[in-house]
């Protein structure tokens, strides 16, 4: 029998970093209709908070990290790309991340480069192709 590091698609933790409530709403609906389950942050202070050790005890460990990232990179105020370099410099592990965004090509192949991005989805997109990718991001592993 095969062994594989990924996760199986069909069991998975994506974690979204998105500030739209109604756009969560129906990424979170239609993962969870595919098995995986999913954990919102509507903004980089919530996503950090998250994804951090409890700051009560600073001792204790990080809680177990999501098998994918789902990041918006304009959260209202905030970047995304700043947030990921925020959980690299204290020290947070990144899993494979997704870029979701509407800016330019040109703009989201920079932010893609600087996050190391394992795929990017442009705003607007359909649900049937965010399933295609984040399974497939999923099936190969980190």
């Amino acid at each position: 029998m095969p062994e594989s590091a990924a996760p199986s698609p069909r069991s998975s933790h994506v974690f979204l970093i998105e500030d739209d409530p109604d756009l969560s709403e129906l990424v979170i609906e239609t993962l969870k209709n595919r098995g995986h389950r999913t954990t919102w942050a509507k903004d980089a202070n919530t996503a950090l908070s998250l994804l951090s050790p409890p700051s009560s005890d600073p001792s204790q460990p990080l809680p177990p990290p999501p098998d994918l990232i789902l990041l918006d990179l304009s959260l209202g105020g905030s970047d995304g790309v700043e947030l990921m370099r925020d959980l690299l410099m204290v020290g947070i592990p990144l899993p494979p991340v997704i870029i979701l965004s509407g800016r330019s090509p040109l703009s989201l192949e920079v932010a893609a480069g600087f996050v190391e991005a394992a795929d990017v989805i442009r705003k607007p997109f359909t649900l049937e192709d965010l399933v295609a990718k984040v399974e497939g991001v999923l099936r190969r592993g980190p």
